[in-house]
């Protein structure tokens, strides 16, 4: 939800009204946590949106009336329809052309049932509560997964209160904001609200401008980590290199790292195999706490590069946090790859995963806090 608030304020700005759909609770397997959020802007093209009528096109399954995921008021309950049609169970976004969709909730159907769920709440002024169905009943909106979720879809005009607080959260350092979603559903009546609050925005700080370089500051970037690129030579450190660094620095690294901040939530991947500072610019990383450190090379180099950390007297219990040769094994070869080798690693770090394909695991595929 608070990577949303950047393009909130603009359509606010802008004198566009969206509607906000936000998760409120979630239980069981499903993709995306308590609070992410999606926008459902009509409008796009200039044009009002509408919906394609199920019984002017013959392709449609016969008999697919209304989904009746769009459920509403403080009763709502999975697989009922209380507030209105949304779009047809057959294709539910069928004449919907017009509707751009900002963020996700679920990537199926539950999307699908959202946006009727909108553009209701946009017509009368009104919150909407969209359930998930339960498994077994066809025409809810369900999550292939099995989990279970409650949603919050709020109507946002320019002007209103609530726009004015998104307003004023946009104004705020991404690190601090806080959003409270107000939830009233289509009846007036009041339910708890959704909080949001804002998590620290993880760094992923790389050592050395290089092609895999490259190719790992636009994963980082991808997973919504903040990008540091380090390096000492200015021809190799430039914007036009790396365009999704949100910072660059040329300077000697380890010099470099002793003024970032380095904590838990930071990656330091070292990509130079420059034996000159390589070394000292791992041992800086695991002395100051990050959460991830990992160096780019053979197993030869990784034998060399352990033998020069113990002689800077690096212990031994912060050696075997070191991700060296760097990456998990995927077979990758191109310097895209390796980006996606390393990445997969540094959120298996985070996340506390196990890295075996999920179809030989067991136990649930998506772990909460």
């Amino acid at each position: 939800m608070l990577e949303l608030i950047d393009r909130c304020a603009a359509l606010i700005r802008a004198g566009r009204p969206f509607a906000l759909a936000v998760i409120a609770s979630a239980s069981g397997s499903s993709p995306r946590e308590v609070g992410s959020g999606m926008l459902v802007v009509p409008g796009a093209t200039g044009a009002p949106p509408t919906r394609a009528d199920a019984a002017a096109d013959p392709d449609r399954d016969a008999g697919a009336g209304t989904s009746p995921g769009c459920g509403t008021g403080s009763d709502a309950t999975p697989g009922t329809g209380a507030g209105g049609s949304c779009a047809t169970a057959a294709d539910p976004l069928a004449g919907l052309d017009d509707v751009e969709l900002v963020g996700s909730l679920s990537g199926g159907c539950v999307e699908s049932a959202v946006i009727g769920a909108a553009l209701e709440a946009l017509a009368d002024g009104r919150s909407r509560r969209v359930v998930s169905g339960p498994e077994g009943d066809v025409f809810a909106p369900a999550l292939t997964c099995g989990g279970l979720l409650d949603l919050l879809v709020v109507p946002v005009r320019p002007g209103d209160a609530f726009a004015d607080a998104l307003l004023a959260q946009a104004a705020t350092p991404p690190g601090r904001r806080r959003i409270v979603v107000p939830a009233v559903d289509a009846t007036g009546t009041a339910c708890p609200a959704v909080v949001v609050e804002a998590r620290p925005r993880p760094t992923t700080i790389i050592v050395g401008a290089e092609a895999f370089a490259q190719a790992l500051a636009a994963q980082a970037a991808l997973v919504g980590d903040r990008v540091v690129v380090c390096d000492p030579r200015p021809l190799f450190a430039t914007r036009a290199r790396l365009p999704q660094a949100d910072e660059i620095i040329v300077r000697w690294p380890p010099r470099a790292l002793a003024e970032l901040a380095i904590g838990p939530d930071t990656a330091v991947c070292v990509l130079t195999h420059d034996e000159r500072h390589d070394a000292e610019t791992v041992a800086l990383a695991l002395r100051r706490g990050a959460g991830y450190v990992g160096a780019l090379g053979s197993r030869r180099t990784h034998e060399r590069r352990l033998r020069r950390l113990r002689a800077l007297g690096v212990e031994d219990a912060l050696l075997a946090r070191l991700h060296s040769p760097i990456g998990l094994d995927l077979g990758a070869v191109t310097p895209a790859e390796t980006a996606v080798s390393i990445m997969a690693e540094i959120v298996l770090a985070r996340r506390g995963g196990g890295g075996a394909p999920l179809g030989r695991t067991s136990g649930p595929i998506h772990r909460r806090d």
